[in-house]
């Protein structure tokens, strides 16, 4: 009996199908533990943004004896008729203005990657004495507006028909209705 030694040694082809369909499994259950965990790390960087910012206003506070009109009246620049911290006033102190908060520039919110207006948002309410201030969250569409943000005895009331996953800092307490 002759023996075939031409035969090379090689993986058939239900090997390799049961090979790839263990990735393709391994990876279905990989992908989705992923963006959680990359939904996980930008909430928790948003947080830190909106505590920076937040500790930003309430140095503005401290100085001028109020909260800002914008988040760009903590740069010093703002050039609106709104704006106190521009540099020909002076603090309560008798410090001169154009006093930069935050350092640098207003960070922008990690989920909105529009081209413009992303940084976050922030609503100074009526009687310049309790703010808001949030982020769009990871749905990367805002539930809080002037128009779903209410004031009333030192509380903000935020009332949505949506899931709520803005991420938000504020003076005051804040509740979340969903109707």
């Amino acid at each position: 009996m002759k023996k075939n030694h031409d035969r090379k040694e090689a993986f058939t082809l239900v090997e390799l199908l049961i090979t790839i369909g263990i990735i393709v499994i391994i990876a279905g259950v990989a992908v989705p533990q992923i963006a959680g965990y990359l939904n996980r790390s930008k909430s928790a960087r948003a947080k830190m943004d909106l505590s920076t910012i937040s500790t930003a206003i309430k140095c503005f506070y401290t100085d001028w004896g109020r909260y800002p009109a914008s988040l760009e009246d903590l740069l010093g620049t703002d050039t609106s008729l709104d704006a106190v911290n521009t540099s020909d006033n002076y603090t309560v102190a008798g410090l001169p203005g154009g006093i930069n908060y935050l350092g640098v520039t207003i960070p922008a919110d990690i989920f909105n990657q529009a081209s413009s207006e992303n940084t976050y948002k922030y609503l100074l309410f009526t009687g310049d004495q309790d703010y808001i201030l949030w982020s769009i969250g990871p749905n990367k569409e805002s539930e809080i507006t002037e128009q779903t943000a209410a004031l009333s005895d030192d509380a903000v009331t935020i009332t949505t028909t949506e899931e709520f996953d803005d991420i938000y800092d504020s003076n005051c307490s804040v509740s979340v209705e969903i109707s």
